[in-house]
Formats: structure tokens, sequence, C-alpha cells
């Protein structure tokens, strides 16, 4: 499912649930359909109709790579 997110995604995530969910067991699909990341921070608030960052931290779970894409879950 390597499709699905960039390699520092891939990063943030398993730092996220390392950090969070220390005994989480991998659930590849679950992952998928819970996240989603976005190449951009424009196109991410687009996608939810938000204004900016801090309005969509209040309402989501949002990850920051180092290169400035963006991972989301609901």
């Amino acid at each position: 499912r390597k499709e699905n997110f960039s390699y520092e995604g891939l990063e943030s995530l398993y730092d996220f649930y390392e950090e969070n969910i220390p005994d989480f067991e991998l659930d590849v699909i679950g992952i998928c359909c819970d996240w989603i990341e976005y190449k951009s921070e424009e196109k991410f608030l687009k996608a939810y109709d938000l204004d900016n960052l801090e309005q969509a931290r209040r309402k989501y779970t949002v990850l920051e790579t180092e290169s400035k894409t963006y991972l989301v879950s609901e």
C-alpha cells in the first residue's frame, strides 16, 4: 500500500502510533482508511473547507511532515 503515503508520511504515522498507542497492533487497511495525506497545506485546507491549520487541529488529528505534507485523521 505504498501508494497511500509518502515515506515521510509513513515515518510520521509510525512515530504517532509509537508515542500515543505503544501497544498498537498494525492494521494496514485500517490506517489507510483512517488517514489521508495531502501534498500541501493549501490542498488540505481546501478539501476540508478550513481557514487555517489551528482550526484544522481543533477538529482533526493532523500530522505535518518535514517536507510539509499533511496527514489527517477524522
